[in-house]
């Protein structure tokens, strides 16, 4: 294989590991009781499961996929350690209308926030 052709394909794969993971500030609020969801119905999934805009939801392509969570809100965090949730539902638009914004499970709010702050800013990775 010639040396161009091996450097254009390391290349292009470094560009393709960029591509799966993206990283967006937003918003987390967070939801109390367990209710059924758009992607598993009424099996719980686990107590750190998160619904995500209607933008990112786009069809159920993404239930049951992982989102890393970190709070970047400052005073309000009380982890700025990154957890693992599982998108499991759809969040309602007056609850999250931007397309960064999420609701986290109560449990996994408490995480990495303050329960108190009701709402922190977030870096979410996909």
């Amino acid at each position: 294989m010639h040396t161009g052709m091996k450097i254009f394909i390391t290349l292009a794969a470094i560009c393709n590991l960029f591509s799966i993971s993206s990283a967006t500030i937003g918003s987390a609020s967070f939801f109390e009781h367990h209710t059924s969801t758009a992607c598993f119905g009424d099996a719980s999934q686990g107590p750190d499961v998160v619904a995500v805009s209607p933008a990112v939801f786009n069809a159920k392509d993404v239930c049951g996929k992982q989102m890393g969570v970190t709070c970047v809100g400052g005073a309000k965090c009380k982890s700025t350690k990154k957890i693992m949730v599982k998108i499991v539902n759809v969040c309602p638009p007056d609850i999250c209308p931007r397309d960064d914004d999420i609701s986290l499970s109560k449990e996994a709010f408490t995480k990495i926030a303050d329960i108190n702050a009701e709402e922190v800013q977030v870096d979410v990775t996909f």
